[in-house]
């Protein structure tokens, strides 16, 4: 898919800080230029009783996935937040991504704590990497190659955990301590309908989207469809909600096979 297909396809974030506080604001959505649909269609009709029961079918695995007639639609909690909360975000998100994209055959959007997308196309299974939204601390690590080491290298053994972690939930944390004491958290989840070889090629993928210039800040989210890249100087995750068990999803009746590779979807 091309970015071409995306208004606008990148759109870094600046913040000086990561406090929880002005990141509770975050939210962004991207609507798709790839067709429309009139208010009065079925589409619709059908997008809107989908996204009508989104949240009061979430579970405590954070993940719920649906079609109806040509409407298919995703939801993603960040694996660490409460069921109210997650139902809350979903709820929320659910209902404001309309207004934001009216008419377009897909959007998603993104909140501090959800993910919600749809489209006319399927999307389970599917792994998307496109579009996406960075948002990153604009401190730099006093040691920047010494903790850039360290990072990656917490990364890639977090990445593996997460791509592990089961069909329910695809997510893992850990933290490391980097050069000069500086403590470095990161949590790193997939969408778990992906297979653990397209949960890994995401994070990779969605890893080499940040840009030189902010390599060494000391805090980077990266958001795409599929996965969730994330790394902090302090601890932000909830260690005890992830060691939670957890209560299986509902999931389409019709479920199409994983697909490895870089098949991506028109939201």
């Amino acid at each position: 898919m091309s970015c071409k297909r995306w208004v606008p396809s990148l759109i870094v974030f600046i913040l000086a800080t990561l406090f929880p506080m002005a990141l509770s604001q975050f939210d962004q959505f991207i609507c798709s230029t790839n067709g429309n649909y009139t208010t009065e269609s079925l589409y619709r009709a059908d997008l809107n009783g989908v996204l009508r029961s989104l949240s009061s079918n979430m579970n405590s695995s954070g993940f719920y996935s649906a079609s109806v007639g040509r409407a298919n639609v995703a939801a993603l909690c960040r694996a660490d937040v409460q069921l109210n909360q997650c139902q809350g975000c979903v709820n929320i998100v659910s209902q404001t991504i309309l207004v934001n994209c009216p008419n377009q055959f897909g959007a998603i959007m993104w909140s501090e704590f959800c993910m919600v997308r749809y489209s006319n196309k399927n999307l389970f299974g599917t792994l998307a990497i496109l579009p996406y939204r960075i948002l990153y601390s604009g401190a730099n690590s006093t040691s920047p190659v010494g903790f850039k080491a360290a990072r990656e290298k917490l990364i890639e053994d977090v990445r593996a955990q997460a791509a592990g972690s089961g069909t329910l939930r695809k997510a893992a944390v850990g933290n490391t301590t980097g050069p000069d004491g500086q403590g470095i958290f990161t949590l790193l989840q997939c969408t778990p309908d992906l297979s653990p070889e397209n949960c890994i090629s995401c994070l990779v993928k969605a890893a080499r989207y940040i840009p030189r210039f902010i390599d060494h800040s000391t805090g980077i989210r990266v958001y795409t469809p599929s996965c969730i890249y994330r790394y902090e100087n302090q601890l932000f995750y909830n260690i005890t909600r992830l060691q939670e068990p957890l209560v299986p999803a509902l999931m389409p009746p019709s479920v199409p096979p994983s697909r490895v590779g870089d098949q991506q979807v028109n939201l």
